[in-house]
């Protein structure tokens, strides 16, 4: 039912043309082939992914994977996310969730066993026996419902979405934990079991107490225990993090230590692998670095269709010409998409076909067409002859000087007249 709630919404969106698609990139991802095999890519994060940190198997000793970012992280303090999804990624290491996001970009049972429906607002979910902490405690299902009942409680603003729905969760057995939303929630899974990053009780329980901090996002140096597939090492700010593998994790990673390398810039970090100080480039190459890249022998690049979205979006207010239809219909005429793809990117993307790519197969609805069909919804071509007859269609002329001018009387109609 939401599938059809999102095609439904994606004709909506391509027939009145709140903005206009402009592409979606193709990502030419690198790693150096001599030193890893195996490398897993996930459709939103490219080679920065848990599933990748996991599986790239050293093609010799217990090795340590290496990966940058351009930019800092001060702070790893798992219930203050606010510098990137690098950040999370990087606290996702060392914290399991309930659920992970796997490759394909499904939720799959991670620290959970499983989860059962009890009814429409309720889930039951069983936790996965013999994990551990990475100072030896065990973790059990008083430690998710510390961790859910904590974070209700601080609300920390980067997670309002998957907390908002939960109306209560409540201990059923040592390994069973009960969720009752205040609506049936569909990404319950998705959204919540994947983002809580699950707390020891024993750490955080009385933290503000004994740091003397008025909320847990103030803790600047918080104790780094998780049950994660890694544990925390060190953070030097502006320069590193490091981790080493948690071997008693129940999904060891291959690798057995993990470092990310602060960049200041994307040349920066190219160097960097060219120079073989990291191994993965994470998630796409610009198109002047593949050609230089194709050129390293121990590189392996493999060029992948991605979910992002490049978007021309519209002031809509009624002041605007943007607020016309007709306006907004010729313009989307005037844009040369081919030419941003040939020229801009090198060829690396395909023409714009909605806010939901191409690549993100499940929820991108193929049957709009590219090419135009009178009284469907479809998406726009390059055609400034179109866009005249359009504007002239709707009253528009043009002056001796050339300027573009309103029809006399105008009343601009926000959408197409089939439609209202």
């Amino acid at each position: 039912k939401r599938r059809a709630l999102i095609f439904r919404a994606q004709e909506i969106l391509a027939r009145d043309l709140p903005h206009i698609t402009l592409f979606h990139p193709r990502s030419v991802l690198a790693y150096n082939k001599e030193r890893f095999q195996g490398a897993v890519r996930s459709a939103a994060g490219g080679y920065f992914n848990i599933w990748n940190f996991l599986r790239a198997t050293p093609v010799s000793g217990p090795s340590m994977l290496r990966i940058g970012w351009e930019g800092d992280i001060p702070t790893l303090n798992p219930v203050a996310p606010r510098y990137s999804v690098y950040y999370l990624q990087t606290v996702r290491l060392v914290y399991d969730t309930l659920a992970r996001i796997g490759p394909g970009g499904k939720a799959v049972p991670w620290a959970a066993e499983k989860w059962t429906g009890v009814d429409t607002t309720t889930v039951d979910v069983k936790l996965r026996r013999g994990m551990t902490f990475h100072d030896g405690r065990p973790v059990t299902a008083k430690d998710v419902v510390f961790t859910y009942k904590f974070f209700m409680r601080w609300k920390p603003a980067y997670y309002a979405a998957a907390l908002n729905p939960l109306e209560s969760v409540t201990l059923r057995d040592d390994f069973t934990v009960r969720f009752k939303t205040k609506r049936p929630y569909a990404p319950l899974v998705m959204l919540t079991f994947n983002q809580i990053p699950l707390l020891p009780k024993h750490v955080w329980e009385g933290v503000m107490e004994r740091e003397k901090i008025p909320s847990p996002d103030r803790w600047a140096t918080p104790n780094m225990v998780g049950s994660g597939p890694y544990r925390f090492v060190d953070l030097k700010p502006a320069q590193q993090v490091r981790l080493t593998r948690y071997d008693k994790h129940f999904a060891p990673a291959k690798a057995k230590n993990w470092l990310f390398v602060l960049y200041s810039s994307q040349e920066a970090k190219f160097l960097g692998l060219l120079n073989k100080d990291i191994d993965f480039y994470d998630r796409g190459l610009t198109p002047v670095q593949v050609g230089e890249a194709k050129r390293v022998k121990f590189l392996d690049l493999q060029e992948v269709a991605d979910i992002g979205v490049y978007w021309l979006q519209f002031n809509l207010r009624p002041k605007s010409p943007f607020h016309d239809y007709a306006f907004r219909e010729a313009f989307a005429h005037l844009i040369d998409y081919k030419a941003i793809i040939d020229v801009v990117l090198r060829g690396l993307g395909e023409p714009g076909r909605g806010v939901i790519g191409p690549a993100n197969k499940f929820w991108h609805n193929a049957a709009i067409p590219s090419q135009e069909v009178e009284g469907k919804p479809h998406y726009h071509q390059f055609n400034p002859q179109k866009a005249r007859a359009v504007l002239k269609k709707a009253g528009y002329e043009w002056g001796d000087d050339g300027r573009l001018y309103f029809p006399a009387n105008h009343k601009p109609q926000a959408y197409p007249r089939s439609t209202r």
